[in-house]
């Protein structure tokens, strides 16, 4: 909650970062499993990981998964030969298409063919040699890649105001965090359309937190109001803890404790004050922490990339909750 405290007031002191970063494309593509009719389990697990090599290698961000455009390849056997020996071996000539493309409108951006060899003990093995032999240094494959991360910039800029108008119909249904991952998936590369998401970014989180305090608020009166005793006020402890002091209710917090504290007997009350005490230290320590680190980001020339992922991480750990279907489409492509 803490680091969400943060975000506001960093953005203000790192704008302007973005400028110096326009050859950082933060994109996200995911690694889709490769079509298996051709294919064998062990040389899809090879292939797949040779397809994430590639990717790391060419920029892309790993971080936020993307639930959109994807890389992934199919295979074709081109021609097998059996090699006289003891043992006999088998040759095994495969074409692989590196595809590229958005899976929810179904475009393809882009394909990259390799024609490999690969020779083993059986068809399997031949298969899983084959692969590895795909280079992820490849110049092509390099070509290939750039050209789709070029496409998946214009597809952003091309679609700001629905990527904004979609993240306010989240918001409206209180979708907080999986607003938040869909503007994070904009990458830096896109100019003015991601300065206009990271901002709503900013204004979703502060919604967020005022909305989730003022729950909490709401919830912690009521037990109180129900149980206005020691047993209440342990009801209450936890729901008060959990409000960000950067909430738009938090001044209203304190008065109403107290409140608490003045109608609890002797005994009950020096527990009370304890756990307040507690809280009053945590409160400050949180203030502490925040003030030392704005002192320290002031003279960081990265301080606008901290600010970014403070708010970004909310959509990692959307993501990271979701179910797996989430990722995974259930359109039948064209490619």
């Amino acid at each position: 909650m803490k680091q969400i405290v943060a975000i506001a007031l960093l953005f203000i002191l790192g704008a302007g970062v973005r400028a110096q970063d326009k050859d950082v494309a933060s994109l996200s593509i995911r690694v889709e499993q490769p079509e298996r009719e051709y294919l064998s389990a062990s040389s899809c697990r090879i292939l797949q990981t040779k397809m994430t090599q590639i990717l790391t290698r060419n920029g892309i961000a790993k971080d936020l998964p993307s639930n959109r455009f994807v890389m992934t390849a199919k295979a074709n056997v081109l021609g097998k030969d059996i090699i006289a020996g003891s043992p006999s071996r088998v040759s095994e000539q495969i074409e692989l298409t590196f595809i590229i493309g958005d899976v929810l409108d179904n475009i393809k951006y882009g394909t990259y063919v390799v024609n490999l060899v690969g020779v083993g003990i059986n068809e399997e093995q031949a298969l899983v040699q084959a692969v590895k032999n795909v280079r992820t240094n490849d110049k092509g494959m390099d070509a290939f890649i750039e050209t789709a991360k070029t496409r998946i910039v214009k597809y952003y800029r091309d679609n700001e105001d629905k990527i904004l108008q979609e993240a306010n119909v989240l918001v409206a249904g209180s979708q907080f965090d999986q607003a938040i991952y869909l503007l994070s998936m904009v990458p830096d590369a896109c100019g003015e359309c991601y300065d206009h998401c990271q901002a709503k970014i900013l204004e979703i989180n502060k919604l967020k937190i005022d909305t989730e305090g003022e729950s909490l608020f709401s919830q912690a009166k009521a037990k109180w109001a129900k149980s206005p005793n020691a047993e209440g006020a342990e009801e209450v402890y936890p729901l008060v803890a959990a409000i960000s002091p950067s909430a738009s209710c938090y001044p209203k917090v304190r008065p109403f404790l107290n409140q608490i504290q003045s109608k609890l007997v002797a005994d009950e009350k020096r527990e009370w004050e304890f756990k307040m005490k507690q809280y009053d230290d945590k409160i400050a320590k949180e203030k502490r922490e925040f003030e030392a680190r704005v002192e320290q980001d002031k003279r960081e020339a990265e301080i606008r990339k901290q600010n970014i992922e403070a708010a970004r991480q909310v959509a990692v750990e959307y993501a990271r909750n979701q179910p797996k279907e989430v990722y995974y489409y259930n359109t039948i492509l064209l490619w």
